[in-house]
């Protein structure tokens, strides 16, 4: 059985809840009061230090080699030594696996070959990622791809380079950052389960290599 408990040391990613999104940091388990109280260092991500406050709720999730899980909890206190500051946090949630259907999404460049119907005509095109899951994939295109239109992709993935994934667009609309693109959204609809499960471990090691880099 996976052990799911939490330890001093280990990295962790802390959620913060801003408005329409939750916005992503890095944090460390310092030290444990008990299973459900322990000390966190000053979250962070590429930019800066997130202002986190006494009764706040944060959202905790944490990995194993395969899995990821989560638990709600609530900024307890602040401490400052020196220039260093620390949080002391409860959990209010039981620890939970996150679930297959939500396949952890990592924002990462992966090259993708994409076939596609485009006006008629089949059309494949090497794009990078924006983001990938263990469930689809976010790419941005310059030609508009019709919502529930089928393709098929090929994912430049040690070990799955060669496997064909079909997909569907469940996305297509024009970028909020380029105008001239358009932001398509593809699930996975017919995938081998060793495909999937290499993209999830593919996603999970870099997601411990990003706490890694967030923390040094």
């Amino acid at each position: 059985m996976e052990n799911n408990k939490i330890n001093v040391g280990e990295k962790i990613e802390i959620l913060l809840d801003k408005g329409k999104k939750n916005e992503r940091f890095f944090s460390k388990i310092e030290a444990m009061q008990d299973d459900e109280t322990f000390t966190i260092s000053r979250p962070v991500n590429k930019r800066g230090f997130a202002h986190i406050s006494k009764g706040q709720p944060i959202n905790i999730i944490y990995f194993r080699k395969e899995s990821a899980y989560a638990f709600d909890a609530e900024v307890n206190d602040m401490i400052e030594s020196g220039k260093t500051i620390t949080f002391i946090v409860s959990a209010t949630s039981k620890k939970y696996k996150l679930q297959r259907r939500d396949y952890f999404r990592l924002p990462i460049m992966v090259t993708a070959m994409v076939s596609f119907e485009f006006q008629g005509e089949n059309m494949t095109e090497i794009f990078d990622t924006v983001d990938i899951s263990g469930g689809g994939l976010k790419i941005m295109s310059l030609r508009k791809m019709k919502m529930g239109s089928k393709v098929e992709l090929f994912i430049r993935i040690r070990g799955i380079e060669s496997e064909k994934i079909t997909g569907t667009v469940v996305r297509c609309m024009h970028s909020a950052k380029v105008s001239e693109l358009y932001d398509i959204g593809i699930q996975f609809t017919d995938i081998k389960f060793k495909v999937r499960q290499a993209i999830i471990r593919y996603v999970f090691r870099k997601q411990r290599e990003l706490i890694r880099r967030g923390l040094k």
